[in-house]
């Protein structure tokens, strides 16, 4: 046995075996999970909505937003058959409904909606 090889094996069982090298764009898989994952929740929540209305009207808010992240989360452990993958699902479907929500209250407030009087008021 060498030496250079009775270094190698000395230094792995002191510290382990080396760890692998990571790619650059190594995390670009999850990216696209996490745009998929978004816009398939927003599209099945969008499809969802009316039914939620009808069914649950006072928690209708709370129910399409729980919605969203259960979609996000099915999609993202469907495409890969991994937690992490179900977690950044989940993620992008809790981001997807707060940032939908985000962007419609602004559109409302500038177009002056919120503002509109409804018909009990007159």
């Amino acid at each position: 046995m060498s030496n250079e090889t009775k270094k190698t094996e000395t230094t792995e069982t002191l510290m382990g075996p080396p760890a692998p090298k990571i790619e650059k764009y190594d995390h670009i898989g999850h990216v696209y999970l996490i745009v998929v994952a978004a816009i398939v929740s927003y599209a099945v929540t969008e499809i969802v909505k009316p039914f939620i209305f009808k069914t649950c009207a006072e928690k209708s808010e709370a129910t399409i937003r729980l919605f969203a992240v259960i979609t996000g989360a099915i999609v993202g452990y469907s495409l890969s058959n991994d937690i992490l993958d179900l977690w950044l699902g989940a993620s992008a479907g809790a981001l997807n409904a707060y940032v939908i929500k985000i962007i419609k209250s602004k559109i409302k407030s500038t177009v002056g909606l919120d503002k509109t009087p409804t018909t009990e008021t007159e």
